[in-house]
């Protein structure tokens, strides 16, 4: 691999996870029916990666792999259900194939219903 495809994949990791970042701080834990805490919190605002590996149903390990961008080739349907969970739009879900995968997403997800929709 050359410098400038090094540089790209790094950009593109780190794009990945500024994108999670914004929308997991975007959410409150209270939207996902989390009590909020009492004593010491979190510092940072939203859904802490364990919240959403928990609405995900998928282990901590799996998520936080992904959201710091060293899952090798995360699934479709793992990335669809984090679009899902992070209520992302169609352009954030499209970045997030992109940043994840190097390609776009090959169906459209149907804003109404936050499911895939397949050609007429």
């Amino acid at each position: 691999m050359n410098n400038k495809a090094a540089l790209q994949q790094l950009q593109q990791l780190q794009q990945l996870q500024q994108l999670q970042r914004w929308k997991r701080g975007r959410l409150g834990p209270s939207e996902f029916g989390i009590p909020k805490r009492t004593k010491r919190g979190r510092r940072s605002p939203g859904l802490s990666q364990v919240q959403v590996a928990q609405a995900l149903f998928v282990t901590e390990r799996t998520y936080g792999l992904l959201d710091r961008g060293e899952m090798a080739s995360p699934s479709q349907e793992l990335l669809d259900t984090v679009a899902q969970v992070l209520r992302m739009e169609e352009r954030e879900r499209t970045a997030l194939y992109v940043y994840a995968l190097g390609y776009e997403p090959p169906i459209p997800m149907d804003p109404t219903s936050g499911t895939n929709v397949g050609p007429a």
